[in-house]
């Protein structure tokens, strides 16, 4: 009868020496226990212990935050998850989105000839900056692009927060420009 509880209670690895697992094999290992408790008792049960053993480490989580995990976790190894991918299919929304503007803007500084001449003398020897006067000649009302066939920088980036979605926008301007110096 002892014998039965302990077969329906035991965890993968339990009863083996005490071998500690690092890195990814942790987490597999870690993963794969919050399952085996879960589905052997319940969420609140597994994400408890989780939790406690995440403190004895000193990281402080609420239950909700393991949770949340567990569900991250679970859909990662169930489906098919790619953050590599919405990221690659982000920067390309980003890049079309900077070049579109850019376009826009180039377009009409030449078809405007008191901007167009304001930017030749920016490129003179002696004359400022292009960088000390970029926003100076630069009205985002001017740029004719089609609201309705773009993404918005926040579907773009994956935030409902529009300025955390310009803020990234902008970054990624910038790493665009460190890779053409």
């Amino acid at each position: 009868m002892a014998d039965d509880d302990k077969e329906s209670s035991e965890l993968p690895g339990a009863g083996e020496p005490a071998r500690k697992p690092s890195g990814t094999a942790n987490l597999l290992h870690n993963y794969t226990n919050y399952m085996a408790i879960e589905e052997e008792y319940d969420a609140d049960v597994a994400s408890g212990l989780l939790r406690k053993s995440l403190e004895r480490k000193g990281v402080e989580q609420s239950q909700e935050g393991v949770k949340s995990w567990a569900a991250i976790s679970k859909a990662m190894v169930t489906s098919d998850v790619d953050v590599g991918q919405e990221f690659t299919d982000a920067k390309a929304k980003t890049d079309a989105l900077v070049d579109r503007m850019f376009t826009s803007t180039v377009k009409q500084a030449s078809s405007e000839p008191e901007l167009s001449s304001s930017l030749d003398a920016r490129s003179t020897p002696g004359g400022d900056t292009e960088e000390a006067h970029m926003d100076d000649d630069f009205d985002d009302e001017e740029v004719e692009v089609e609201d309705d066939e773009l993404d918005t920088l926040q579907e773009i980036f994956g935030t409902d927060d529009e300025d955390d979605a310009s803020e990234q926008a902008y970054d990624h301007i910038l790493k665009m420009m460190e890779k053409v110096d």
